[in-house]
């Protein structure tokens, strides 16, 4: 154990690196059911879905996926709002709203947000880009 400023112990948390492996192909198994589109979804309920310790779990997503999991989710919505909008088709006319809450955002506010936040540019115009390429 370490000490943090205050002095207290502080437990360290270390996976060997088959331990991490084995989660993070729990976690790439359960994107498959694509439970993230659920906008109540939290870490309490990923961790029982996958079946690891929260902390273990925040450890593997901050180090595999280089993220929080609040990013890693939103950076899952946000690749689903990508395939509904890439199945409507070149041309199509689409709702970036319904879309976002088809993927799991919350509400428009906060998939603008992340899409800002992730990508320095509104949603419509992050999407204008992806379909351009």
């Amino acid at each position: 154990m370490s000490q943090n400023a205050g002095g207290t112990e502080k437990k360290r948390y270390s996976l060997k690196p088959e331990k991490e492996e084995i989660i993070i192909e729990r976690i790439k198994q359960w994107e498959m059911g694509k439970h993230y589109r659920d906008p109540r979804y939290n870490i309490d309920r990923f961790k029982e879905d996958v079946g690891v310790n929260k902390k273990y779990l925040s450890r593997v997503i901050n180090r595999g996926f280089g993220t929080n999991f609040s990013g890693y989710i939103n950076s899952l919505r946000l690749g689903y709002v990508q395939e509904l909008i890439d199945d409507l088709g070149p041309g199509a006319i689409y709702n970036l709203t319904a879309i976002a809450l088809l993927a799991g955002f919350s509400s428009y506010f906060k998939f603008s947000h992340y899409v800002k936040t992730a990508h320095g540019v509104n949603p419509t115009d992050y999407f204008r880009q992806k379909r351009a390429n």
